[in-house]
């Protein structure tokens, strides 16, 4: 009985990491562990749960390791720029600023990357990216309508859904509904039909801002589980609105 429970935790214990293992890895790396575990048995899930999961699960939660790594990475970074110091090095340096919340730091490097490579998608999306969340739409505009025109589908469409939430903050209803429309045709970003009803509700278009909530809101539940759990949250959003519309949810 006891050496049954025993096969049984084994068994179990090698099949919470095989599946971890699973989820987790990608590509040879997920090959290569699957190899290991089906030859060694329990022992290749007593390695990965060693050399993986706890420094990645629980290891990777401390806020200590986190920012050494992320002052090893800065040190790296800034090692590169001054030994090359080509766009590439400034866009990496720029994007470690960022994970740092160092701002100042972050848009400096971008524009130092622009500075060499005037139309480097990465450095002109990190600097609108920062200017979007400082509120600098004016200045979050230029670094966007200069993305628009290399790469409008950067990002699968990030770039288009940034664009018309700033004309949107900017005032320019018209252009962001626009704009929306074209965006709406191309990627289904719950985040833009929001939008698109919020500029139907300034327009006093509580008709078309309700329809808009609606097809939003059937889509997204309708979709994939991981997709409706990402989107759960607009979906919530929407059923707000609608009900301070009004409309009537289908």
């Amino acid at each position: 009985m006891t050496a049954s429970v025993t096969t049984l935790i084994m068994f179990s214990f090698w099949a919470w990491m095989f599946y971890d293992c699973f989820h987790r890895e990608r590509g040879h790396a997920r090959m290569t562990w699957g190899l290991v575990f089906i030859s060694l048995h329990f022992v290749g899930a007593l390695v990965y749960l060693c050399t993986r999961w706890i420094p990645e699960t629980l290891l990777g939660h401390n806020i200590f390791i986190k920012r050494r790594r992320l002052q090893n990475e800065l040190d790296s970074a800034i090692s590169n720029v001054r030994n090359i110091g080509k766009a590439y090095q400034y866009v990496q340096l720029g994007h470690i600023h960022q994970k740092m919340k160092k701002s100042g730091h972050a848009l400096a490097a971008y524009q130092q990357a622009l500075r060499k490579e005037p139309h480097n998608v990465e450095a002109l999306w990190g600097s609108a990216c920062i200017d979007f969340q400082l509120k600098n739409w004016a200045q979050a505009i230029v670094s966007l309508e200069r993305l628009m025109d290399v790469r409008p589908d950067f990002k699968y469409g990030d770039v288009s859904l940034a664009y018309g939430h700033v004309l949107f903050e900017l005032g320019d209803f018209n252009l962001a509904q626009q704009h929306l429309e074209g965006h709406l045709k191309q990627w289904s970003h719950p985040e833009a039909a929001l939008l698109m009803a919020e500029i139907q509700t300034h327009q006093q278009n509580t008709p078309g801002a309700c329809e808009v909530l609606e097809t939003m809101i059937a889509n997204v539940q309708g979709s994939p589980s991981f997709h409706y759990r990402k989107h759960r949250q607009h979906v919530v959003q929407g059923q707000r609105l609608l009900k301070s519309l009004n409309c009537r949810l289908n």
